[in-house]
């Protein structure tokens, strides 16, 4: 009866009474190929385009290796075909050239392997798949975590010190590509906890005459930033002549406080009418009110031609 071989890493199988004075010899070279699928690495070169490793009965091949690493400039992208039987593959991507290289059965649709990148692959007997894609216990990281993109399903605790090297995005929100910081959703996902920073924003807004008189300020200027909860929106503004005796109502604001005294705050910096002396905004709208030291509201006639600087804080 001949030899048959295994299925898996095709292995030479010797019959009882077969290879009387040859029987070491092979022995020897099973020892060798199981050697090979432990510890053994085959340098592979490609250049892109279809590959199928070879898989030989009872020699050296491709496919049995433990490591696989593959060289090259791809001219295109690669896909490496593999045995459709179950198997662990290291794989390393050493090849260059802006294309993919995958791993794949013949009639899977494999795993990718990225370029200067080492990973982990295993054949089911039907398709290529990533070995691990969760872990059961803790994972201890000693050293720096380099990676691409990395998706954490779950709660993630840092029991020391963590360093970020450019941004940061929470609330699903996409890392700003400049600078380094953090990054928030464009609407803010608001907390219920107090101690949690929940936004942050900066931007411009443009100062208007809301009190119905139409009139149109000159050397506008407007800033703001909102920090969680806390907005200041600073502004600059002229009057122009005007002759209209309506109170004075500037609206424009980025956003409008909540209702509550505390929540609504205005500081003078600079004003060529000697009479404004007071900025109130008022509850839960985007409008403010040039007043006097008693709070009295001042009338446009009496702003023509003066010019202010001042700022909002506000309470969201």
């Amino acid at each position: 009866m001949p030899s048959s071989y295994s299925s898996r890493l095709r292995l030479e199988k010797q019959a009882t009474g077969e290879n009387t004075d040859n029987w070491g010899v092979l022995l020897n070279t099973l020892i060798d190929l199981i050697d090979s699928s432990i510890a053994g690495m085959a340098t592979v070169a490609v250049t892109g385009g279809a590959y199928s490793l070879t898989a030989n009965n009872s020699t050296a091949d491709e496919s049995r290796m433990a490591i696989l690493k593959f060289t090259g400039v791809l001219a295109s992208n690669s896909v490496i075909t593999v045995p459709t039987q179950s198997k662990l593959y290291k794989v390393w991507n050493a090849t260059s050239g802006a294309y993919t290289l995958t791993l794949k059965t013949a009639a899977g649709a494999g795993v990718a392997v990225a370029q200067g990148k080492k990973g982990m692959l295993l054949c089911d007997g039907t398709d290529v798949l990533e070995a691990f894609d969760s872990l059961a216990g803790n994972l201890a990281i000693v050293g720096t975590l380099a990676s691409g993109a990395t998706t954490i399903t779950g709660a993630l605790s840092v029991s020391t010190t963590g360093k970020v090297g450019s941004t940061l995005g929470v609330g699903n929100a996409t890392p700003s590509a400049s600078g380094a910081g953090i990054t928030f959703p464009a609407t803010q996902s608001a907390s219920t906890d107090a101690n949690t920073l929940d936004d942050y924003e900066e931007g411009t807004w443009t100062p208007v005459d809301s009190s119905g008189a139409g009139l149109s300020f000159t050397g506008v200027t407007g800033t703001y930033t909102k920090i969680g909860r806390q907005v200041i929106a600073g502004f600059g503004l002229t009057y122009p002549t005007t002759v209209d005796a309506t109170q004075t109502l500037v609206g424009g604001l980025p956003f409008a406080p909540v209702t509550g005294n505390s929540n609504r705050q205005g500081l003078r910096s600079y004003t060529s009418e000697a009479t404004f002396a007071a900025l109130l905004v008022n509850n839960a709208a985007t409008t403010m009110v040039l007043a006097t030291t008693s709070g009295a509201g001042i009338t446009n006639v009496t702003m023509s031609t003066d010019s202010v600087i001042a700022c909002a804080i506000l309470t969201t």
